[in-house]
């Protein structure tokens, strides 16, 4: 909405502008009204650009905001071992065939390929 209202503000200032500098007799320095007019179009367009950049900082704030809040949710790597330790120890046990209480990298292998994990390929 405000930016609506700078464009808004932009079109009715650059409008009488043109407008008085068409009406207006042609000096090498123009008048003061014209001079004032112009300023507050620049000015105008500053502040419309200043508009712009607050409220693409706030959209980008709020999006970074969200963001730290699922990443606060994450486990980490060892929270998650910590809390499925059980569950792991049970696999483990499963995936060792021959009993050497350690697992081969094919009794590993076999055991993922067993739990039908699909990850992405990168």
């Amino acid at each position: 909405a405000r930016i609506a209202l700078s464009m808004l503000t932009i079109v009715v200032t650059s409008g009488g502008f043109l407008s008085l500098h068409d009406s207006l007799p042609k000096t090498l320095t123009p008048p003061w009204i014209a001079q004032f007019v112009q300023i507050c179009l620049y000015f105008n367009i500053g502040a419309m650009v200043e508009v712009v950049m607050v409220s693409f900082g706030t959209l980008s704030a709020k999006w970074l905001a969200a963001q730290q809040s699922i990443l606060n949710q994450q486990m980490t790597w060892l929270e998650a071992l910590v809390a499925n330790r059980n569950h792991l120890i049970r696999l483990f046990k499963e995936w060792d065939v021959d009993g050497s209480g350690t697992i081969s990298r094919k009794e590993f292998r076999q055991g993922v390929e067993a739990l039908r994990l699909v990850a992405p390929k990168t």
